[in-house]
Order: C-alpha cells, then structure tokens, then sequence
C-alpha cells in the first residue's frame, strides 16, 4: 500500500508553516514546486544589525511613517 502525503494546509500562519516544515520535506509535494528566475536591479548587501539597535532603527521608520 502507498503512503499517501497529506496535502498541504492552506491558509497557515508563519508558526503553523514553520512547524509543518518542521516535519515535512518539499521533496514530498513536487507538483507545488516554483521556479522563478529573480535578478534584483540594484546591488543587495546583508549586513549583521544587533538586536537592540534594529529596534531602534524600527521605532524612527515607524515614527516616520506617520509625519
């Protein structure tokens, strides 16, 4: 007898989807697999923020966005 894969749930939240992730393989569900060719316009750089100074850095944009 074949397993049968559950399907996938929709309308999870990022806690639901974390843990189904968790538990789950993508290599299970081909058919929702999506390929994308993604070329950014500008140049993207990651940098390494501490914590403390990322929440400052969120409470001016949010400041600002209501100026």
């Amino acid at each position: 007898m074949k397993n049968k894969i559950e399907s996938i749930p929709a309308n999870m939240t990022i806690q639901e989807a974390s843990e189904f992730w968790d538990t789950h393989s993508v290599a299970d569900y081909p058919s929702n697999i999506v390929q994308f060719e993604y070329k950014p316009d500008e140049r993207v750089t990651f940098i390494a923020i501490a914590n403390d100074f990322m929440k400052q850095l969120e409470k001016k944009q949010k400041r600002a966005e209501y100026r």
